[in-house]
């Protein structure tokens, strides 16, 4: 409205324009209380009403945009159920392990085996032995096993010593063949002819089940002497077995009871609780079985004898396809047969261990060494069979994995007795070296284990009894973590083998279809675990939540609480992953040259490029600290702090226990390098990505062997004391595992990684040559030393003293001493 002008000014102009341009348009009705500002409401209100869809036109816009909105829907649903359905979907190329190629068919010579390395092999009274246990305090260990045919076992448990040895015959009849196992007790401290000491000595009774689990969909028959009550002989037949018989040989000369068991147990790891809950007193004090059960179906049988030591059983397995065999090689693999075939074996498996390892009587101590190292490497081979419980994060679904079989070495009977993916590499340094064979069957079973991702689940938890080792908050493997690609490592100590001259056809198959498989699982670390920036790499599954940890945890490296940047982000750089991936780099050339892939030279480039010193120094040196570093969100002034405790209202009690100590943070994080000199700055050393002339690796050399940062009699410690997190707790409850203490695994990289450099020419050959003698002594002596005091490897040793702590037997990685027996 122009300034000065009045209301009835603007209506008159507004009525001569409508005259001039046309008829007057109809009188329209106003709104009671219209006006001047009543009008012109009216008129936007009526302007809206024409612009308003009718009923029909707004019904197919809100469907359109209901079917937009389902469609979103219905794309997201569908596209997380196919991201679900790779969770549990094997990667689709042909598998490394045969179809049935664990039968008795195609592998007789290790279809039968010590499998199941969790357990002790007996049952002892008072307190049954079942299960290896490290709170039993018993004393367990393969004195020899060759992963085939042999192995002898000695068990100490106070007073008793008892020896459980085992004989196959694997091409018996086609079916598995036969074996053999006895079992021999005798007391310790206590003179035989003595009557008296005989008299006050307790007595040992020794249980020997037999379960046939349901899938076999076989039977079993028990055939008993002596008043119904010992068990002689069980018969039995499955498809796989065919018609077989299990014979019960008991050998003593003093007074023995027996008695057994026959009674259906749903399951294997309730075999335990249900012989205990058949068993009965008797009035001389002894507990026996209670016989047969007169259940419907009866899958375990359970055989007992009762008696001072000594004595002996011997349990003979015979396939009934296989008589003819057996009386061609002599009868029964019983008595004199037995230790004869016994003795033959262990005479072949020594003269192996003096070619391959040389261990000879010269040096009887470090030969006993080497030998227990192997034998226990070996026996601590399982077959699992089940399905992993995963999950993936990013669709929030927990799942079974595939049903599959796993043949794999173990850390530990006691602790450990499964599958750990990046353990079994190194332990396949090792049983490389002595059956090649056993070492490309067990990396099969794992490679396939691989889902359509590439993925392969770090801690293989298969079947009941596994299960019932692992607390359930552990079952559970999310599909983000990876976890070091060790079976490179064993790939490559293999190759040679698998591409020497007059290589088996079932070699070359092998080797034809690993490169597509590694090739995947190469291809799902350069996707899930890459850093922000070209060529770095970054764990994940670091928690930045938990606030109860000093520094979170980087479980999915396999240096648990290894000290990493202290706030967890996605600008984190790891060194030992960008290490890790150049030495897989290397490997997939040399293999993809091996088969005449036409993409090594891609592989080849790889490695180039992430051992380039000009790439390591960009992103991980540190000119300040001089050294190799992670790079990270970091602040070294972090510390563990219990909360005060919460206010009480007037007559509330205070709680029972404290609250748990929670990180403070006393300096605000800086990006950076991070500080702490230990394992991981070994890295380009370790993996020898370092060329043999630079200065880098001059310094590394340096820093390994100042006995102020890394090195000390016993080997490297993981973790400088010179840092900040050196032997500190985690959480209160939660002590130092790789910050200080001595790993046998890293250890053997180093000596390996310091003769590389001692073989290369140029100005640090000299100084690697005698650090790799030194600390190959050092580490070697050290083991022995604990091995030969305690009777056990343990997980790992203790930086200041050199003893064994923590787990053990642990004769896992740290078996690889063995290797360091001779220079």
């Amino acid at each position: 409205m122009p300034k000065g002008a009045s209301q009835n000014q603007i209506r008159n102009r507004l009525k001569q324009n409508a005259n001039a341009d046309g008829p007057r348009p109809p009188p329209q009705r106003f709104r009671r209380g219209g006006g001047g500002s009543g009008n012109r409401w009216w008129n936007a209100y009526h302007l809206a009403d024409r612009l308003t869809p009718s009923s029909a036109t707004l019904t197919k816009l809100f469907a359109g945009l209901f079917a937009v909105i389902a469609l979103i829907f219905l794309v997201r649903f569908v596209t997380l159920k196919a991201r679900t359905a790779r969770l549990w979907t094997p990667v689709p190329l042909p598998t490394l392990v045969p179809q049935n190629g664990t039968s008795a068919e195609l592998s007789p010579d290790l279809f039968w085996g010590t499998y199941r390395p969790q357990l002790i092999e007996d049952g002892l009274e008072p307190q049954i032995r079942h299960w290896c246990e490290q709170s039993d305090r018993l004393r367990y260990s393969w004195d020899a096993h060759d992963g085939r045919n042999f192995g002898s076992q000695s068990i100490r448990d106070e007073e008793f010593a008892i020896t459980t040895e085992f004989v196959k015959r694997p091409k018996m009849g086609g079916k598995g063949g036969d074996w053999t196992a006895r079992i021999s007790t005798k007391l310790v401290g206590v003179n035989a002819s003595d009557a008296k000491q005989r008299q006050r000595s307790p007595i040992l009774s020794v249980m020997f089940y037999f379960l046939l689990p349901d899938s076999t969909l076989g039977h079993l028959r028990g055939q008993t002497v002596d008043e119904q009550f010992r068990l002689e002989r069980i018969q039995g037949h499955t498809k796989e077995l065919g018609e077989f018989q299990v014979n019960f040989r008991p050998r003593t000369s003093g007074p023995v009871r027996y008695t057994h068991l026959s009674t259906y147990a749903p399951r294997e790891d309730l075999i335990k609780e249900t012989v205990m809950h058949r068993m009965t007193g008797s009035p001389d004090g002894t507990i026996g079985l209670t016989g047969r059960s007169n259940m419907k179906i009866e899958n375990l049988f359970v055989f007992q004898m009762t008696s001072m030591p000594e004595f002996q059983l011997e349990v003979s397995f015979e396939s009934v396809s296989g008589l003819s065999d057996r009386q061609a090689a002599g009868g029964s693999l019983q008595g004199e047969t037995f230790s004869r075939e016994f003795s033959r074996h262990e005479a072949a498996f020594n003269r192996s261990l003096a070619q391959k390892f040389g261990a000879t009587v010269a040096n009887e101590k470090s030969s006993g060494f080497v030998r227990s190292a192997l034998s226990n490497m070996l026996g601590g081979i399982g077959y699992f069979y089940g399905s992993s419980i995963v999950n993936s994060p990013e669709t929030e679904t927990t799942a079974a994995y595939w049903p599959a079989a796993l043949f794999s070495a173990t850390p530990s009977r006691s602790f450990f007795p499964r599958g750990f993916l990046w353990d079994e590499g190194f332990h396949n340094l090792l049983i490389g070296q002595f059956d090649p064979e056993i070492s490309r069957d067990i990396l099969a079973h794992w490679l396939d284990l691989m889902n359509v991702n590439g993925w392969i689940p770090r801690e293989q938890i298969l079947g009941f009894e596994a299960k019932a080792k692992v607390p359930g908050e552990f079952v559970v493997q999310p599909d983000t973590n990876a976890n070091p690609p060790t079976l490179f490592l064993a790939v490559e100590q293999l190759l040679p083998y698998l591409t020497r001259d007059g290589a088996g056809k079932a070699d070359k198959e092998f080797l034809r279809r690993l490169y597509p498989r590694l090739a995947t699982w190469y291809a799902f670390f350069n996707t899930t675990q890459a850093g922000l920036l070209p060529g770095t790499y970054r764990w994940r599954g670091r928690d930045s939540n938990k606030v109860h940890q000093l520094n979170p945890l980087t479980l999915s490296s396999g240096l648990d609480d290894y000290p990493r940047a202290s706030h967890p982000t996605d600008e984190e750089r790891h060194l030992d992953l960008l290490c890790w991936m150049a030495m897989a780099s290397r490997v997939m050339a040399q293999i993809g040259f091996a088969v005449d892939a036409p993409d090594w030279r891609k592989f080849s480039a790889t490695w180039e490029s992430l051992r380039a010193e000009s790439h390591l120094d960009k992103y991980h040196w540190s000119e300040q600290l001089a050294s190799y570093y992670d790079y990270g969100l970091h602040s070294e002034r972090v510390r563990l702090e219990r909360p005060q405790p919460p206010k009480l209202k007037p007559g509330q009690p205070p709680p029972q226990t404290p609250p748990k100590k929670i990180r403070r943070v006393d300096v605000e994080p800086r990006l950076g390098h991070v500080p702490g000199f230990g394992y991981v700055s070994l890295f380009p050393m370790l993996m020898r990505l370092l060329q043999p002339g630079s200065p880098r690796l001059g310094k590394i050399l340096t820093d390994l062997a100042d006995p102020k940062l890394l090195w000390t009699a016993y080997g490297l410690r993981s973790l400088s004391p010179q840092s900040s997190m050196y032997n500190r707790h985690n959480t209160e409850d939660d002590p130092p595992y790789w910050r200080g203490a001595i790993w046998i695994n890293a250890n053997y990289l180093a000596v390996t990684a310091l003769r590389h450099y001692a073989s290369q020419p140029g100005p640090h050959r000299e100084t690697a040559a005698q650090l790799a003698e030194r600390l190959r002594t050092a580490v070697f002596n050290n083991v022995m030393k604990e091995w030969d005091s305690t009777g056990f490897l343990w997980e790992q040793y203790e930086d200041r003293t050199g003893r064994g702590q923590r787990t053990h037997p642990f004769c896992g990685w740290t078996a690889l001493a063995a290797l360091l027996a001779v220079a």
